[in-house]
């Protein structure tokens, strides 16, 4: 994907904030444990969104600010979490002071930012010794139905995240990493739901869109791992990765 597609695909979002607040999933509480250990006070979660992971943690810290380039998507979070302070802003340039924050995560975003600035602006807002979290949740096209439909709604496989983690620089350590498999329950209209509220789909046109979602009702009629079901177990692969900055980084 090219920077101006990169681009269009991430500011797509903002047209598209309350569906993707609807149909998006939430993340298993594994996730929050280990993205954020030892208990930090001032949380900074970059790329927001609609708070889908800020709000499984926001009554265990003592300040969280929300970090995203949608306005929209930001009033969805404000909307959930009125006690959230929100910034609009980009991950390479964070409007936040020196030493700010004991953690920062950042929840299905990472792919959109610029990783070498990102990295020295948190580099810069964390404290020494504070920790970076970086999660997706993920399809788990290991199972036949759904590696259908990443082939109908060009979705790309956990494993291009897997074979290209994210790595950031000195003076953050080595990259750790989690895999937590888990399912969850959608009816047709909310799977049909979560796949409207895709980038790739949001940029399309009319006609495509309407393709993509006969094809895809299509294929889960004739399936025979979800034909006729009202509700279609939907298997997961939420990938973690952390890192932690040096405690003697200025």
């Amino acid at each position: 994907m090219t920077t101006s597609n990169a681009a269009q695909h991430a500011a797509s979002f903002d047209s598209a904030a309350e569906l993707y607040e609807r149909a998006r999933p939430s993340y298993p509480a594994e996730a929050v444990d280990w993205l954020l250990p030892g208990n930090p006070r001032e949380v900074l979660d970059l790329g927001a969104g609609t708070g889908k992971f800020s709000r499984l943690f926001s009554d265990r810290v003592s300040r969280l600010v929300a970090v995203d380039p949608s306005v929209r998507m930001l009033d969805q979070l404000s909307l959930m979490l009125p006690s959230a302070e929100t910034v609009v802003a980009s991950a390479e340039n964070l409007p936040l002071p020196d030493d700010s924050f004991d953690a920062a995560v950042c929840a299905q975003a990472w792919h959109w930012v610029e990783a070498t600035t990102a990295a020295h602006e948190l580099a810069r807002v964390l404290r020494p010794g504070g920790t970076v979290g970086i999660v997706w949740n993920s399809r788990d096209d290991r199972v036949d139905w759904v590696a259908r439909m990443a082939e109908i709604i060009n979705e790309a496989s956990p494993e291009g995240i897997l074979a290209h983690p994210p790595t950031l620089p000195e003076p953050f350590g080595a990259t750790e990493f989690l895999e937590l498999d888990w399912q969850c329950a959608l009816t047709r209209p909310e799977l049909r739901a979560l796949v409207a509220s895709r980038s790739h789909f949001i940029i399309q046109d009319a006609a495509e869109q309407h393709r993509v979602l006969a094809a895809l009702d299509a294929m889960l009629d004739a399936h025979p791992q979800t034909a006729g079901l009202e509700q279609i177990p939907v298997p997961y692969r939420t990938l973690c990765f952390r890192v932690t900055l040096a405690a003697t980084a200025v």
